[in-house]
């Protein structure tokens, strides 16, 4: 059977070659004048024209930047340096302090990285999207799966590499960021596939999509502007694969065996949250929204159910009779939800650490990960009530979320 690890090769390849940007682009300064100084006299005045501020020497440091990214394949070779030079002043124009006071080569580094993250990101929702379809999940299922596990934490991820204050940031400009990345992944991928320059995606997006800041409108603003409208474009990327996989599937169901087919190992942690579960929690404590009743006994549903499928997945069966195991399933699993939705940690954490961890959650959560981590076993060992069952757990669980999401959301808008 065709095997995506391709895909996966490319992830790391990109990881590795764009490890140091300001290093080789000063490289490529000292070392191509001649060829730099021509791209200069023939772009010059397009380069001028897009940032008005820059000097000689920074007009060859772009020029610079923009061989070593087509050289390299983050940009195709027919990609404009005009277009080029105006997605530098478009990123430069929304980075502010930031690429002042790391300089010129510093603005060009991070849209090296803005590049690199998007292109990665794209590739890591064409693994789960074929791993998903592959196991015949809808595509509802699919499109939520990547957004939570992908999309949302990558332009979390553009949001502070842009800003100290990812709240400020124009949320189209990530929106354009990643759907350049997409773009050029189906580029990469199939190269008759035209890329559009940052600066007209990010026009296009405007058009679009008239709110500007905010995290929680990451979500949406994903959504509307780059996976709704380009997911069957996805789909049909690993179509080969996806049939391949189903048509083993297929054999193998006739002949009463268990499916064996391998699922790409993604470079994202996965935590075993199912699609519903992590859908209420992304709604709560990323978007503010209430846990209400019929959420909390849906997330109650949704976790047991996770629970189970990991039981399965790991000793396979779903009921288990050794409760130190049914703990350790769920240890990992509720560690797994603290570590992306850090307010749950509250519940968890001995009340006398609660002040240090309010001053800010996500810097306490990765600094104290092992103590988190037997917090996390400890109170599910005393909630679970002797009972250790999937479904207790799941409703310990719930107790816990309760508690982050009001008495922890409380003190925490009281600072």
């Amino acid at each position: 059977m065709e095997s995506i690890d391709p895909e996966m090769s490319i992830l790391s390849e990109l990881r590795s070659k764009f490890e140091h940007p300001a290093q080789h682009i000063e490289h490529i300064r000292t070392t191509n004048e001649t060829i730099l100084q021509r791209d200069v006299r023939q772009h010059g005045s397009a380069i001028k024209a897009a940032i008005p501020t820059a000097s000689e020497e920074d007009c060859l440091l772009l020029a610079a930047s923009f061989r070593y990214l087509t050289v390299n394949g983050l940009l195709p070779e027919d990609y404009a340096l005009d277009d080029y030079a105006s997605d530098v002043s478009l990123v430069a124009g929304h980075a502010g302090g930031k690429a002042s006071r790391d300089g010129f080569v510093g603005l060009l580094e991070l849209l090296v990285r803005l590049l690199v993250e998007s292109i990665s990101a794209s590739f890591e929702v064409l693994v789960t999207t074929i791993d998903e379809k592959s196991s015949k999940s809808p595509d509802r299922t699919v499109q939520a799966v990547v957004m939570y596990k992908h999309y949302v934490k990558s332009a979390e991820r553009i949001g502070r590499m842009i800003s100290g204050d990812p709240e400020t940031v124009d949320v189209r400009l990530v929106g354009a960021i990643l759907l350049h990345g997409l773009m050029m992944m189906r580029r990469i991928k199939r190269r008759q596939v035209p890329l559009w320059s940052l600066s007209r995606l990010y026009h296009d997006v405007t058009e679009k999509y008239p709110l500007t800041n905010g995290t929680d409108l990451y979500w949406d603003l994903l959504r509307v502007v780059v996976l709704s409208p380009h997911f069957d474009e996805i789909v049909e990327l690993g179509r080969k694969t996806i049939d391949a996989r189903l048509e083993a599937l297929e054999r193998e169901k006739k002949a009463g065996r268990v499916s064996t087919f391998r699922v790409t190992r993604s470079t994202v942690d996965d935590h075993g949250i199912s699609t519903a579960g992590e859908s209420v929690l992304y709604e709560v404590f990323r978007r503010d929204g209430e846990l209400s009743a019929e959420k909390t006994a849906k997330l109650e549903r949704m976790l047991d159910a996770s629970l189970r499928q990991a039981a399965n997945k790991k000793y396979g069966k779903q009921d288990l009779a050794d409760p130190e195991l049914i703990i350790d399933l769920a240890a990992n699993m509720l560690s797994g939800m603290i570590r992306q939705f850090e307010m749950i940690a509250f519940g968890v954490i001995p009340p006398t650490r609660h002040q240090e961890f309010l001053t800010d959650p996500r810097k306490f959560v990765t600094e104290n990960q092992s103590e988190v981590s037997l917090w996390v076993r400890k109170r599910l060992q005393v909630l679970s009530g002797g009972a250790v069952t999937t479904r207790s757990m799941a409703s310990a669980f719930v107790k816990l979320i309760q508690v982050a999401a009001t008495t922890g959301r409380s003190e925490l808008a009281r600072r």
